[in-house]
């Protein structure tokens, strides 16, 4: 169990998880912002910690991909050089936290304006200074990101998935995951995993022709307002 820094708690406890979350959640001395990992662990923790009827922006449940690098299937038009994948420069940082914000709007339920702005920047700053931005150019125009949500010498997990509305349909967004991976394999990291909604098929489709395979369940529980736990969330 871990009690992250944006207030999400990463579950992976088949037994004792309540026990588990609480003394994470003791250590870290925040609030419950969501509840990430195998669903049918997030469910039966929301319901141990009494959060099971508490206002949720998103309760997705999803598929857990992974996929070996060596494995990896460029997309032809990558591998030709057509389309070019790289680092985004410092001057495109702000496009790239207009699409965040509209990410977070789209997938996670959230509320367009200016906290949504400010927060997505940051993140997408927090994600330049850490190597995990990556952006797939196009006629010299930028139509997609892809990025790592973490990262360890031997895997990235890829997360923020973004192609602006008008320009999707035309696998920009496999290519752009695509160029981040094959920056992670010449870092030397060895596998891949990421989890989609079980409902997103376009996202399921593009993952599958890279290479992905389903390994599991995995769930996102994102809370309206992040929750103290009290004396008062107690078991039901």
């Amino acid at each position: 169990m871990a009690h992250t820094w944006n207030g999400n708690v990463i579950v992976e406890a088949p037994v004792h998880a309540e026990a588990v979350a609480r003394a994470a959640i003791a250590a870290s001395g925040r609030d419950v912002a969501g509840l990430v990992g195998p669903y049918a662990q997030i469910v039966a923790l929301r319901n141990a910690l009494g959060l099971d009827a508490t206002p949720a922006t998103m309760d997705s449940p999803d598929e857990l991909f992974a996929v070996s690098l060596a494995d990896l299937r460029v997309p032809e038009p990558i591998a030709r050089g057509a389309w070019i994948w790289r680092v985004p420069r410092t001057d495109e940082l702000d496009l790239l936290a207009e699409w965040r914000a509209g990410y977070r709007v789209e997938l996670m339920g959230e509320a367009a304006g200016p906290q949504l702005a400010a927060r997505a920047l940051e993140e997408i700053e927090r994600n330049q200074s850490a190597d995990r931005n990556f952006v797939l150019e196009v006629d010299e125009a930028l139509v997609a990101y892809a990025g790592y949500n973490a990262a360890t010498p031997r895997c990235v997990q890829i997360g923020g998935v973004w192609t602006p509305p008008p320009l999707r349909g035309r696998g920009y967004a496999r290519a752009a995951v695509a160029g981040a991976l094959i920056a992670a394999r010449a870092r030397g990291v060895e596998r891949s995993i990421l989890f989609t909604g079980i409902h997103n098929r376009a996202a399921r489709a593009a993952y599958r022709a890279l290479g992905y395979e389903r390994i599991g369940d995995y769930g996102l529980v994102l809370f309206t307002a992040p929750q103290p736990l009290t004396a008062s969330t107690t078991r039901r």
